[in-house]
């Protein structure tokens, strides 16, 4: 039977400078479509747990992820999604319970290895809060129906219809917010929902909510710096799109919206990584680029807007 190190290499059809059994530099698959210069030991790969490569470079990551699902189909021991144990049936605590103590066991590990900060922005920014903040705006449909407001902008059933007439001008296409914030910069509006809402609502609830378009990671435990080590772990199976800084002391990261089997495990996992479990209710509202906190601007630090 071929060992991982030599079906690893027979995959990537290259040749892989192994630093240990398990962990090797090699010539990123990527290379070409890379927008900086490339370094000899910008790519590299991990074996143990769910066989991973990794790049310094984001603008390869649509090849290290096909390549990453063909390595882990591969392995004849298969491998397990985001490196986290995952147990089997239940004999004692519950399955969840168990991998919510092997996720908290993992952090450490977790803010070591994915230490350091994360490469350039894919889309480049302005730098103009407000400019970014317009921009920000591409990751939605121009047609979506997004929430912009603060926590009150938002009515039920039991209220009147001149405050329901006014909370559903919170609820437009990003075409149309767009537009407004170009003209007009609103900078008391604080929040925006990740996910896009039905025509014509005025109340900001899951209920509400027509398509799942991202999930937002945070902490008000970690340090920004372990808390990019987190959205750099959550990578190797998820698209990150955008990381806000929320003029207060957390960092906000935007993901694609994962799939069920994935958001149900995720559920588990975020806590148990010290991540803020309220985010994962998808019309909770979140911080938004352009809005002023006190004497400071929320700012859109990082954005990927490839397709």
């Amino acid at each position: 039977m071929e060992s991982q190190n030599v079906i690893a290499e027979r995959i990537l059809g290259r040749p892989i400078d192994w630093k240990s059994a398990d962990t090797g530099f090699l010539e990123c698959p990527g290379k070409d479509l890379h927008s900086t210069a490339t370094g000899k030991k910008d790519c590299r790969i991990k074996l143990n747990g769910s066989p991973t490569l990794y790049c310094f470079h984001n603008t390869c990551s649509d090849v290290l992820a096909s390549l990453n699902r063909e390595l882990r189909r591969a392995m004849p021991s298969g491998s397990f999604r985001m490196q986290i144990y995952r147990p089997a049936q239940p004999r004692g605590p519950t399955r969840g319970q168990r991998l919510a103590e092997a996720a908290a066991k993992q952090l450490p590990a977790i803010l070591k290895e994915f230490s350091g900060p994360l490469e350039d922005s894919p889309t480049a920014l302005t730098g103009d809060v407000h400019q970014d903040a317009v921009l920000f705006l591409e990751l939605f449909e121009p047609d979506d129906v997004i929430w912009i407001g603060n926590v009150t902008d938002s009515a039920n059933d039991t209220k009147d219809e001149s405050e329901i007439k006014r909370c559903r001008l919170h609820f437009v296409t990003a075409a149309q917010w767009k537009r407004r914030l170009t003209c007009a910069w609103q900078d008391e509006y604080q929040s925006i929902c990740p996910n896009a809402f039905k025509p014509r609502s005025y109340s900001r609830s899951n209920g509400n909510v027509a398509a799942h378009r991202f999930l937002v990671v945070e902490s008000d435990v970690l340090s920004k710096h372990d808390v990019t080590a987190v959205f750099k772990w959550l990578r190797q199976e998820m698209r990150l799109r955008a990381i806000i800084d929320t003029a207060g002391k957390s960092l906000h990261g935007w993901f694609s919206y994962p799939d069920n089997a994935k958001l149900a495990e995720l559920r588990v996992i975020l806590p148990a990584l010290k991540c803020d479990r309220q985010l994962l209710a998808p019309a909770h509202p979140v911080r938004r680029p352009g809005g002023l906190r006190g004497q400071r601007y929320q700012t859109l630090l990082w954005l990927d807007l490839s397709i």
